[in-house]
């Protein structure tokens, strides 16, 4: 939109960096759910060190290329501040408002899976030790014997 002198119209300038500030911050939302997502596997299960380091190296490679694709199509490649201003106050806003919340759910959860996990665990063991106890003892019922391995001698 032009006014009669040939000059940009404000207003749509402001709603488009208004319209930018806004999908920055959905974006930081989304990679610090991501983040969490991660954070939450970590519980499930055991890393190494060195796994969560490249599993950190890829997660900010993936937000780099996504925020350079971000001010290469929405600005034309011209880097703006409030761009990336509004990616950390979205990460800020969803670590403040839900990511806690979600890590201590998480934690709740995971800890009680663990825990109903080990108990079907145990139970499990259990019932194997008891078949293979109830093996032995029918063996043993029926005069068969058991080879150990070692031959028998003949005499």
């Amino acid at each position: 939109m032009e006014d009669y002198f040939g000059k940009k119209n404000m207003i749509s300038s402001v709603y488009w960096e208004w319209e930018l500030l806004l999908l920055s911050i959905k974006i930081g939302i989304g990679f610090s759910f991501l983040y969490d997502l991660i954070l939450i596997l970590r519980m499930l299960i055991f890393h190494v060190s060195w796994m969560e380091t490249l599993e950190d190296l890829v997660y900010w490679v993936y937000v780099t290329a996504n925020l350079f694709q971000l001010q290469l199509t929405k600005s034309s490649g011209v880097l703006r501040g409030f761009s990336i201003l509004g990616v950390i106050l979205g990460m800020s806003l969803y670590y403040i408002i839900l990511g806690k919340t979600i890590h201590k759910i998480a934690q709740k959860e995971i800890l009680f899976l663990k825990r109903w996990l080990t108990e079907k665990w145990k139970l499990f063991k259990i019932n194997l030790c008891k078949q293979d106890c109830d093996l032995k003892n029918h063996r043993r019922k029926n005069g068969t014997k058991r080879n150990s391995g070692k031959k028998e001698k003949t005499e």
